[in-house]
């Protein structure tokens, strides 16, 4: 069986890396799987570029014509909208490389068109890692549920036109779609239960894998050795926030942490014994207004290294409004770290609450530093806390048995082959 995944790029953000991972995942389980993207960054034969003449200025030149339709909503807020109104040239590609499989990840910044799908005449598997694909182009839409419907009246355009662009994307998508047989992979019971009451696919067959991770890449070390490689301080509890942003964005909650913080300095308990790490690009993580000593470590793109930084923290905060699922929980947990979290979107498939770390009432920072000074304050439930963090991410998160349900998901798909033309 020959699978071909698309992907905006191989590595670039959280959805990138996941696809990767799954690849190597399949391939271990021996399936024949590439990867197609419009920008690599790896050097391996099995993943390919749509052109030769792709380039990151290149890239960057499509992402800007994309875009272009929004500059008629200027009350637009800051979360990403994919137009996706240029053509792709992905359909003689794919028909070239003759996949039994097609399986979409991340395909946003103009990469498909959504015409496509009804044209690749292949099986096609599509993972969620945003809700892009059931609205009329907002990738997240914090609450707003009108892609139940048909969109329209976009909150995230700041629209009060039913007739707008979210509207027109949603017509284009349903008029694409409606005929395809499409079988739809959610990371996380939030994002499968979003999915099923979409316009777009609530007939469409939806299925839950959670991401996957190597639990042997990511796995506890000694807390202290971590810090002395890093140079992380031996007498704090460290916090961690880790972003792949490279800019200052709503929805991933900067300014939730900010105001937890401020909480916790008003304790003079924690004063001196926090310490906030900060693991992203400088300028997201260097705009971070904090009392306490903060210890930047910059972007990190060395598995083994991101493993050694969650095992020399003490907690991992994950902030965001909206989560597919968070990479950055599971790969905390996988080292023993607890995670806290907002009890929203998919981060209660990764934290349970009070057991492996703590989820905090949406969005209220109050409850977000209790949360955290709960983690660390007793030594012994924390002992307990990191054991069981250990514990479910090997049960519920590991490469292998998502992998093994991809594999199965996947062989089923010949087997409908007879529903499409050649």
């Amino acid at each position: 069986m020959h699978v071909l995944m698309l992907s905006h790029s191989d590595t670039g953000g959280g959805a990138a890396i996941a696809a990767r991972r799954l690849q190597q995942g399949l391939r271990i389980h021996g399936v024949d799987v590439r990867m197609l993207v419009r920008r690599r960054s790896r050097s391996d034969e099995t993943v390919l570029e749509t052109s030769r003449l792709a380039s990151r200025f290149l890239d960057k030149t499509r992402f800007a014509i994309d875009k272009l339709p929004l500059l008629a909503y200027p009350d637009r807020d800051s979360t990403p909208f994919s137009p996706q109104w240029l053509p792709d040239g992905l359909e003689r590609r794919i028909a070239r490389l003759r996949p039994d499989v097609v399986h979409l990840h991340w395909i946003g910044h103009g990469y498909m068109h959504p015409e496509t799908l009804s044209r690749l005449k292949r099986p096609i598997v599509w993972t969620l890692h945003d809700v892009w694909p059931f609205t009329g182009g907002c990738h997240v839409n914090l609450g707003c549920t009108r892609y139940e419907e048909r969109c329209g009246a976009c909150p995230r355009l700041g629209s009060t036109r039913d007739q707008d662009l979210s509207r027109a994307g949603w017509q284009r998508k349903h008029d694409a779609w409606k005929d395809v047989h499409l079988t739809v992979v959610a990371p996380s019971t939030w994002m499968a239960d979003s999915a099923r009451r979409s316009s777009l696919f609530r007939d469409k067959r939806v299925e839950v894998i959670h991401n996957g991770l190597d639990t042997q890449t990511f796995r506890p070390v000694d807390k202290m050795r971590a810090r002395s490689i890093l140079e992380l301080p031996r007498d704090k509890s460290l916090v961690l926030f880790a972003t792949a942003s490279g800019r200052r964005v709503p929805h991933k909650g900067l300014d939730l942490l900010e105001s937890a913080l401020d909480v916790l300095h008003a304790d003079s308990l924690w004063q001196e014994r926090i310490g906030l790490v900060l693991a992203g690009p400088s300028k997201t993580a260097g705009t971070v207004r904090s009392g306490f000593s903060t210890h930047p470590v910059g972007s990190i793109q060395d598995e083994e290294k991101m493993a050694a930084l969650y095992a020399a923290v003490d907690v991992t905060v994950v902030l965001s409004r909206q989560e597919s699922l968070s990479q950055v929980a599971v790969e905390s947990m996988a080292c023993g770290t607890p995670v806290v979290a907002f009890d929203a979107t998919g981060l209660p498939d990764v934290v349970d609450h009070r057991e492996n770390g703590y989820l905090a009432r949406p969005f209220d920072p109050e409850d977000l530093a209790h949360g955290i000074a709960w983690v660390i304050e007793d030594a012994d439930r924390y002992r307990i806390l990191c054991e069981a963090a250990r514990s479910k991410a090997v049960l519920a998160f590991d490469l292998g048995q998502q992998a093994g349900r991809y594999n199965a998901l996947f062989r089923e798909m010949p087997a409908m082959q007879g529903t499409y033309s050649a």
